[in-house]
């Protein structure tokens, strides 16, 4: 799948996604034979994704043996004096620790393949 990799007519860049080009068959008129095909392009405010850095489980560092490893652990809070399953997904840093409570970290990704679409507008 592709989106726009330049600004065309009104939208900016990564605004178009290219769904599907169908062919709408054989015509001839005139003598002159072509093939038309209809194009859809969905408009979006963006083509990236982007995710808030949350989960259920959290990167912890372990200093077992005097070597730094880390480990893939349930995230828990505490709770009346005892350290509890979470009831909602927790905040993570990038590198998939725990992270702060005032906001989460967003992702962006950019998953289309940037063509040029101004052929499509001509």
């Amino acid at each position: 799948m592709t989106t726009n990799s330049a600004a065309i007519n009104d939208w900016s860049i990564r605004r178009l996604k290219f769904l599907a080009a169908e062919d709408l068959g054989r015509r001839e008129e005139n003598s002159v034979v072509y093939f038309p095909c209809e194009i859809t392009i969905e408009v979006m405010a963006t083509t990236d994704l982007r995710l808030d850095n949350v989960g259920w489980h959290v990167w912890r560092q372990s200093d077992a043996g005097g070597e730094t490893t880390y480990e893939l652990d349930r995230a828990k809070v505490k709770h009346q004096g005892k350290e509890v399953d979470v009831a909602a997904p927790i905040n993570l840093n990038l590198d998939g620790t725990e992270g702060n409570d005032d906001s989460p970290t967003s992702i962006t990704y950019r998953y289309l393949d940037p063509v040029s679409y101004s052929p499509l507008f001509t």
